[in-house]
């Protein structure tokens, strides 16, 4: 059965009886449409985002971080504490308390006593000072403590500069030779007059309870002056006021003497060895003494 067409009926046209608004269903409403995805972000289009910033608490240097029992940060405490230290690291930038960022950046002040002594003096030309300055700046030195270097520096310089060069015995023994020869002019003189001041040295020393060895560790043996003095009283003493043995024998006994010396000083303090030279060495000066040589 075919049911008879009827036309829809607005609202209006039902309240306007042009038909039976019951009898006419409304409309389904539609579902709404899927919203389209949005597109990939690109590459590119991520630079645009600002990145997130660290937590508080990274903020803070950690040394300047203090935590509540919690473990979180207490902003106030935290705040003070960086405050003050970037207060004193002030004061310290503020009093030159900090390096320079250079060794050539330190400024030598030269003291007024010794300012005429170094008008020529061009410390930064100065290859020693400008590598002692480059250590301290090393080590962290201020330009305060550089000064109290300094000052100490130029206060002990004369005493360095007077102070007498450390020789070897190999070198005293050459340095008091060419002082003598100075004066001894020819060997021949040379010799006789060393043997004359041997003479003395070994008859006054032992009136005056002094062995030969007291003598030497003197120094007194590499001294011109002093030599000079003996030899001049030698040949007053006469042959048989020597001791028993001529000046050869004595050359050769120092020479013996010092020998042994040498190998004992260069043995290890605790070794076995320097005893044995010891008593070789208490041997010689018993036979040319008569007795040990004296501690």
């Amino acid at each position: 059965m075919i049911r008879p067409f009827r036309r829809l009926l607005s609202p209006d046209d039902a309240s306007a009886g042009g038909g039976d608004a019951t009898a006419t269903a409304a409309a389904p409403a539609s579902a709404p449409a899927a919203a389209a995805p949005a597109p990939a972000a690109s590459l590119l289009s991520t630079a645009a985002a600002p990145a997130a910033p660290p937590p508080l608490s990274e903020r803070f240097p950690e040394k300047y971080r203090v935590l509540k029992d919690d473990g979180s940060l207490d902003l106030d405490a935290s705040t003070g504490k960086l405050l003050g230290g970037y207060g004193e690291l002030s004061k310290r930038f503020g009093a030159g308390d900090v390096p320079p960022a250079a060794p050539a950046d330190y400024k030598i002040t030269v003291p007024e006593t010794m300012q005429a002594a170094l008008k020529d003096w061009k410390p930064g030309e100065d290859q020693l000072l400008q590598a002692a300055l480059g250590d301290m700046h090393k080590a962290g030195l201020s330009q305060s403590q550089v000064d109290v270097v300094m000052a100490k520096y130029f206060e002990m310089a004369p005493q360095l500069a007077q102070a007498k060069t450390i020789l070897s015995p190999e070198q005293q023994v050459e340095k008091a030779t060419t002082e003598l020869k100075s004066v001894w002019k020819d060997d021949t003189t040379f010799n006789q007059n060393l043997q004359h001041a041997h003479r003395a040295a070994v008859q006054f020393g032992a009136k005056a309870g002094l062995s030969f060895e007291d003598i030497e560790a003197s120094g007194l043996g590499n001294n011109p002056a002093f030599m000079r003095i003996l030899a001049a009283i030698g040949p007053e003493l006469g042959e048989d006021a020597a001791v028993n043995f001529d000046d050869s024998a004595a050359q050769d006994w120092q020479s013996q003497i010092n020998q042994l010396r040498g190998e004992k000083n260069a043995l290890p303090e605790r070794d076995a060895r320097r005893q044995d030279l010891q008593n070789r060495i208490n041997a010689l000066y018993e036979k040319r003494y008569g007795r040990a040589p004296s501690a």
